[in-house]
């Protein structure tokens, strides 16, 4: 049509996204109808003719065979011929069109040149048409010319619709990215969300500022679509108030990730998760971690308690029977295990600061860890009378102001023991309690950990030990620091050594064990060297 009008090719028929004439909507030729070559000047008969399909005139001149004015086009129809016509009249070189372009573009567009935003719809068209399932740091462009078909006018309609519109427009963009979202790889992520569309923001045919409004805009789209969608998102991209992830909740809890995550699979906490991709985010409710937060400012978890007190949580379960703690299995709202109540552990611990006195000279004072062993053996548990002796005010308590836990910081008289040997009660059958870890035969039989991991490892304990088990070794056998307590009541040489004196009086150890070399020897000798040794 544009040709029968004027027989003389336009500039713009030469912009190869474009596959229309701006002036009449009809479409372009770009291979001959009679011999399907490409159509090009290389071999020029006239911009109306085939530079293959020839003939000789009259006077015998080659002319072309065909007029391509006598193969009309189907004109381009779209239904926003507006945006269409704004990308067109970008870089539409016809003075009257240029003289009548004034689109009414959005504030944040308006600095940037004709050409800048030409690129830039072109950018948005190569997001619009680039393949789904794919994702690639920087926007597919055409490599060859049939590549530039995609870029029908619907497509270009709609990216200069989102210019037009910007940056509302851009959350079209983005909805229709996301329903594709499924097609490509991975379970979460902004990549998996918006494609493509990510790639605007590094793309370097556009404006550096443009590269920033593209940056704003999935940003402003991320936070306008945070409770519209199922995708789970990392912290960066979550713009969710409800939400946190299991880093925030973590942190925000004062518990370690790890025992987060066992909450989390437990189900003790609810969590959104992304598939089965073992290193997606995990999300949680802010609202059912501030409701675990509030509840635990009532309760202290056993194994927190057990370090602050300094003994085993056996201990403390043997108090709470006893009615010194109270003592309540997974409540409500935290996840599941033993707790104590908060109020009751301010209470004791009000309670002994009262009625403690603090230390003067004395010598003969012992603190409650010595006296509990002095009080029994491990089958007896002494721990309820030494605290109700001191709460009803049998016992004298003394105490020093330091940082370390409650066994460390209170004291009682030597004297005293014996009162608390005859309160000692026997700890519960192993059915009603948790089986002995190291820890617990360790403060039982007063030996570091290695200690008893030593005797486990040579077979001198077993590999699950029982109390009898225990009681057994404790009536048997020592090791050196409690041959050293028996023998501090004798005086030899001035350099108190244990393992010379032992060594010296020709007692041989019943065992040494692999790991650490640990001295295990027999009770009777070592009770029977006490006696014949000078006492102090």
């Amino acid at each position: 049509m544009a040709l029968r009008q004027s027989n003389h090719g336009r500039a713009v028929w030469s912009v190869k996204v474009l596959s229309f004439d701006p002036a009449t909507k009809e479409t372009l030729l770009d291979k001959c109808p009679e011999c399907g070559t490409w159509l090009g000047y290389g071999i020029s008969y006239g911009v109306s003719s085939c530079g293959k399909c020839l003939h000789e005139d009259t006077e015998g001149f080659i002319r072309g065979r065909i007029d391509l004015r006598d193969y009309p086009q189907p004109r381009v129809e779209v239904e926003d011929m507006e945006a269409l016509d704004f990308v067109t009249g970008l870089i539409d070189p016809n003075p009257e069109v240029r003289s009548s372009f004034h689109p009414a573009l959005p504030e944040a567009l308006q600095s940037y040149s004709r050409g800048g935003l030409f690129e830039f719809a072109v950018a948005l068209a190569c997001a619009i048409t680039a393949d789904p399932v794919k994702v690639t740091a920087f926007l597919p462009r055409p490599g060859a010319r049939g590549g530039y078909s995609r870029f029908s006018p619907e497509v270009l309609a709609l990216a200069g619709r989102t210019i037009l519109s910007w940056p509302k427009g851009f959350d079209r963009l983005a909805s229709m990215a996301r329903e594709n979202a499924a097609l490509r790889k991975g379970h979460f992520g902004i990549k998996k969300e918006l494609g493509a569309l990510l790639a605007l923001r590094l793309d370097p045919h556009i404006e550096p500022g443009l590269r920033e409004e593209s940056r704003m805009a999935i940003e402003q789209d991320m936070r306008r679509t945070a409770t519209g969608h199922t995708m789970v998102r990392r912290k960066e991209n979550l713009f969710r108030e409800d939400l946190m992830t299991m880093q925030q909740a973590s942190k925000h809890l004062g518990i370690t990730r790890k025992t987060m995550r066992r909450f989390v699979d437990d189900g003790a906490i609810g969590a959104h998760r992304a598939g089965t991709a073992e290193r997606a985010p995990v999300l949680v409710s802010r609202k059912e971690i501030e409701s675990i937060l509030k509840a635990r400012n009532g309760f202290v978890p056993a194994t927190s308690l057990s370090k602050k007190f300094g003994f085993p949580v056996m201990v403390l379960q043997s108090l709470a029977k006893a009615g010194v703690l109270e003592e309540k299995a997974n409540p409500v709202g935290l996840a599941p295990g033993s707790y104590y109540v908060e109020g009751t552990v301010n209470a004791l611990l009000g309670q002994l600061d009262c009625r403690a006195h603090p230390i003067s000279t004395r010598t003969n004072l012992v603190d409650l860890r010595r006296a509990a062993l002095l009080a029994g053996s491990p089958s007896k548990n002494p721990w309820p009378g030494i605290f109700r002796g001191v709460l009803e005010g049998q016992l004298k308590l003394f105490s020093r102001s330091s940082g370390k836990a409650l066994l460390g910081r209170y004291f009682l008289e030597e004297a005293a023991i014996s009162p608390i040997s005859e309160r000692a009660l026997t700890w519960p059958e192993p059915t009603d309690r948790a089986p002995l870890t190291r820890a617990d035969i360790g403060f039982l039989l007063d030996l570091p950990t290695p200690s008893v991991y030593a005797l486990i490892q040579d077979g001198i304990l077993s590999r699950q030990p029982t109390l009898s088990e225990v009681q057994k070794f404790y009536d048997v056998f020592v090791m050196s620091n409690e041959a050293a307590r028996l023998l501090s009541g004798s005086e030899d040489l001035e350099d108190w050594d244990t393992s010379s004196i032992l060594s010296g009086s020709g007692l041989e150890p019943a065992y040494t064990t692999t790991y650490k070399k640990r001295r295990v020897w027999r009770r009777r000798d070592v009770l029977q060297l006490a006696r014949i040794l000078p006492t102090r």
